[in-house]
């Protein structure tokens, strides 16, 4: 009997941890939305590339000119110019190529690689609503880890309307189980130098979890 209830109590506190990483997302989720305001002038607007919204947004701080420089993580130059012309954006801004990436961390890193090599001071995140807390969370932390002094600040991005809580609620389930992920990413990162993607067994575990464990409509 006791070796029956050593998995049970496994999952349950499995199951607990789970719960309490969701009640402080949840929580951040909502002290980013009270605090939310027109975010102050930044050197770089910086997109986590996702839906069409989060390019929109960037592009309007830059017209009201709360941004020099626009990057969008997975874009090139090339192509984010292109996709300005193609909404009749701002050509106010400064573009820079954002690196390939596969995860949210690696958003984060190629980010943080664009600080470092222009010198940015002043950063602002523009991304999905329930994006923002795993993405702005991860981007603190790794600012910190690797002694950026930019200023980071945000601008989250309304996707889901609020009368659609299953719709949201999936959303931030998959953000739920996401962040472990990204967790895994930042510590093997600080320890190794690697990216995890770059390594098979992380990656056949991310297929294992995106098939499993995240919910897709």
């Amino acid at each position: 009997m006791a070796i029956l209830k050593l998995p049970f109590k496994i999952l349950l506190f499995a199951f607990l941890l789970f719960v309490l990483v969701a009640a402080a997302q949840l929580l951040f989720y909502a002290y980013l939305q009270s605090t939310s305001s027109l975010p102050q002038r930044s050197e770089l607007i910086i997109v986590f590339s996702g839906e069409k919204e989060r390019i929109e947004a960037a592009m309007h701080l830059v017209d009201i000119g709360l941004g020099e420089h626009l990057a969008v993580i997975n874009k090139t130059k090339k192509q984010l110019k292109k996709e300005i012309e193609e909404k009749n954006g701002s050509k106010k801004a400064i573009l820079l190529t954002g690196k390939e990436s596969r995860s949210t961390f690696e958003d984060v890193y190629w980010a943080v690689q664009l600080i470092r090599k222009h010198k940015f001071r002043s950063v602002t995140l523009v991304t999905s609503s329930y994006h923002m807390p795993r993405a702005f969370i991860l981007f603190k932390t790794h600012l910190l880890v690797t002694g950026q002094k930019a200023e980071l600040r945000f601008h989250s991005v309304e996707i889901v309307p609020e009368s659609s809580r299953s719709a949201f609620a999936v959303l931030f389930y998959n953000e739920t189980v996401k962040i472990w992920g990204s967790a895994l990413e930042l510590i093997g990162n600080l320890f190794t130098g690697r990216l995890m993607y770059d390594l098979p067994w992380f990656q056949n575990i991310s297929e294992l979890t995106h098939q499993y464990l995240l919910i897709y409509e």
